[in-house]
């Protein structure tokens, strides 16, 4: 079936900012390799996966990391691989984000690829100039994120909880995306640290969170715990 469209303006939000998902996923599956519905940033030290349900702000959590200096691996729809050490693949460089957002990231407005009106702002974070798009790291921590905490507030997150709202949410982007990806989600949840964290809206206070986790989760749950 071919299907035509006089504009790309016609193509619903998601499909502009990640195209073909359902092939990408069939063919990075020959890999081991597995599309997630979830956000990834990283440093010097490794990968951080932001995991949560639809509107838990995975979104714009990996762009506050990206404007403090983080690099950018994914804000919904990144890709996993699991084994002796995990990797995190970013896919698409773009990020999507609320239009009541906009004010909140006015630095990345010069990147902006939809029009008001249509259902998300999207960005082509790849055409910016300094562009902060990693391509893969090492995985370290996977965050849990929880807004209905104080801002700060790290926890030990049950990691068969994270890995059931990953894949939940996974399922209904990706069809059909099945065992093979609960699998290699659940082993990578068994041999890294899982944290349940509230990052709030201040860029620098976000990343720095984020990047302590990927750096020393556990003092990081030693400190909260003594605060």
């Amino acid at each position: 079936v071919n299907v035509c469209l006089s504009s790309i303006e016609y193509l619903p939000h998601w499909e502009r900012a990640a195209p073909l998902r359902s092939a990408i996923n069939w063919i990075l599956r020959q890999q081991n390799i597995h599309l997630l519905h979830a956000a990834a940033v990283s440093d010097t030290n490794g990968g951080a996966l932001l995991l949560g349900a639809g509107g838990a702000g995975k979104s714009s959590a990996s762009l506050r990391c990206y404007q403090a200096g983080m690099t950018y691996l994914g804000d919904d729809l990144c890709a996993i691989q699991a084994g002796a050490m995990p990797r995190v693949f970013n896919v698409y460089g773009t990020a999507k984000t609320v239009w009541s957002d906009l004010e909140k990231f006015q630095d990345l407005q010069m990147l902006l690829i939809s029009q008001p009106g249509s259902l998300k702002a999207i960005y082509a974070l790849n055409q910016a100039p300094t562009s902060r798009i990693g391509t893969s790291s090492d995985l370290r921590v996977l965050l849990l994120l929880d807004r209905s905490q104080p801002v700060g507030t790290v926890r030990r997150a049950n990691p068969a909880k994270a890995v059931a709202i990953a894949a939940s949410t996974t399922a209904s982007f990706l069809p059909g995306s099945g065992r093979p990806m609960l699998s290699a989600l659940a082993d990578i949840a068994r041999g890294l640290p899982v944290l349940s964290i509230s990052l709030g809206e201040e860029p620098q206070q976000a990343a720095a969170l984020v990047r302590r986790a990927i750096r020393e989760p556990e003092q990081l749950l030693q400190d909260c715990d003594d605060a």
